[in-house]
């Protein structure tokens, strides 16, 4: 299993810097493309809806210029004609004007045939506006047709494709902007291939609809063209982020060596800070860990912590400080208070180790003569897996004696599944909270961490007490132990154990 767990670490530390650098490329390409799109189809829309108005417009002026004057004269063959034709010199995009029987079988007077009945051959829609690849009137030639109804009637404009030229915007290199005329898609020049398409449907009437399509190649040249620079600064932010994370890996590598070093150069010792009941009297003490680096000085252990969790030295700087314990409290002559509790962090990759158990069994051992207690205190940097192996090496141990902590309580990961699922014995209030308490100021997070802890049955450890007031109301609020720099500050076992604890004869 802990193999495994180095390959793992190894693994990631060498992968993660182009796994990294590979998502934020993927993800910030796929954004480029979004934002692409998105424009594109906003010019496409915006194309479309111009059309749409214009041809709209057009062929509605149609019908609101000629029905009054046909009207008056579709019973009468030659005047219709005859106003016919004079509508279709005012109009440049009119190619005729036919008037045809009601089941639109056949044309009776028409500006192009006169008043020679001419038949239509039959059509399979009734579209009001429709597009004839060969004008039944003008053989070999394509024509728009407009249909009416008038007085009884079929009326038929025959309209000149010039009329799209016009009312097109200009052709765009990237989008096909067309009015679909039953089956056929006509942009401002021909009708549009069967070349594969992804299609946009933008607005319809009762005359037509209309609508934009683009290719993927032609969306790959717009992206290109217009957002390479955005995906550019892409690239350049994944190259970033691959260098960081490569310098941090580096790093902290640095780290996890020098922290090598100074394990087989005898660089990190054991400190202590006293623990007190709410009367003043010491119950105790929290076990901490100080690297003193021969060029460096003190090295605060939010530096090498974390570094010494992921790379599983945690476990080495634990034996540590147990053999400086074990070596300081348990000599001959040192005596410690009846039921004086011991406390040391571990955090959740030390109970995989089963070097965790030996350890706490040595360190109980010392303890048991003077009833001593030790007291694991559960750091939240690292969640606990929910798996029965650490709870069961916990389980253990309680069984045995051991009280279990959370330290730095409600800074991390901690739940009440959590406290209640492991039989928390102890809860340690940060020192962020008690930093809250002073005169004037509310406390409200304090009250109800210490209310929790009374209701949970657990005992209740305030950390970072400095001020008489923060003694008084934590005294006060029914707090079970006190510790800080008011009372004292961590200091090295050997001076812990000339200034507390009292010498019998050798």
């Amino acid at each position: 299993m802990h193999m495994k767990t180095v390959s793992l670490r190894r693994w990631l530390q060498r992968y993660t810097p182009l796994l990294a650098a590979l998502l934020v490329l993927l993800s910030g390409s796929l954004l480029v493309l979004l934002m692409a799109r998105n424009v594109l189809l906003e010019e496409g829309q915006a194309s479309a809806r111009l059309v749409h108005d214009r041809l709209k417009s057009t062929l509605d002026s149609f019908a609101l210029q000629s029905m009054p004057s046909l009207q008056r004269v579709a019973l009468h063959c030659p005047a219709f004609i005859y106003n016919a034709r004079l509508l279709a010199l005012h109009n440049p995009y009119i190619r005729s004007i036919s008037l045809g029987d009601a089941d639109g079988r056949t044309i009776r007077c028409s500006t192009i045939t006169g008043s020679k009945p001419q038949p239509l051959p039959p059509r399979q829609t009734s579209l009001r506006f429709l597009y004839l690849p060969n004008s039944p009137l003008v053989p070999n030639t394509s024509v728009l047709v407009l249909q009416l109804p008038l007085a009884g009637k079929q009326l038929y404009f025959g309209i000149n494709r010039l009329l799209l030229n016009a009312i097109f915007p200009t052709r765009s290199e990237y989008l096909e902007t067309y009015v679909t005329l039953g089956r056929y898609k006509l942009n401002a020049v021909a009708v549009l291939d069967d070349k594969p398409r992804i299609h946009h449907t933008v607005a319809t009437n009762p005359y037509f609809s209309v609508g934009f399509a683009y290719t993927w190649s032609s969306f790959i040249r717009y992206v290109v063209y217009h957002y390479l620079a955005y995906w550019l600064l892409v690239v350049v932010l994944a190259v970033l982020v691959f260098q960081l994370l490569v310098r941090l890996l580096a790093s902290e590598a640095r780290l996890c060596g020098k922290i090598s070093q100074g394990l087989a150069r005898g660089q990190f010792h054991a400190f202590i800070q006293p623990v007190f009941t709410r009367e003043g009297v010491l119950s105790g003490g929290e076990v901490l860990i100080r690297w003193i680096h021969p060029k460096d000085g003190f090295i605060p252990p939010d530096v090498f912590i974390k570094a010494a969790e992921h790379s599983g030295q945690i476990n080495k700087l634990f034996s540590v400080l147990v053999q400086q314990l074990l070596a300081t409290l348990g000599r001959p002559g040192v005596r410690l208070p009846i039921g004086f509790h011991l406390g040391l962090n571990i955090s959740a990759p030390q109970l995989a180790q089963p070097a965790l158990l030996t350890d706490c069994h040595a360190l109980m051992a010392m303890l048991a003569p003077q009833q001593g207690v030790l007291v694991l205190e559960l750091t939240e940097r690292v969640e606990i897996p929910d798996n029965a192996a650490c709870y069961g090496v916990l389980n253990q141990l309680k069984s045995e004696g051991a009280r279990i902590a959370i330290d730095d309580f409600g800074t991390g990961h901690s739940s009440l599944i959590y406290l209640t699922r492991m039989q928390v014995d102890c809860l340690k209030i940060d020192k962020s909270f008690v930093d809250l308490i002073a005169e004037g100021s509310r406390t409200d997070i304090v009250d109800n961490v210490i209310d929790l802890a009374r209701r949970l049955g657990m005992i209740t450890v305030a950390e970072g007490v400095e001020t008489a007031y923060q003694q008084a109301y934590l005294q006060q609020m029914g707090v079970d132990m006190l510790q800080g720099y008011y009372f004292a500050r961590p200091m090295p076992l050997a001076d812990f154990v000339r200034q507390y604890l009292p010498q019998r004869p050798a």
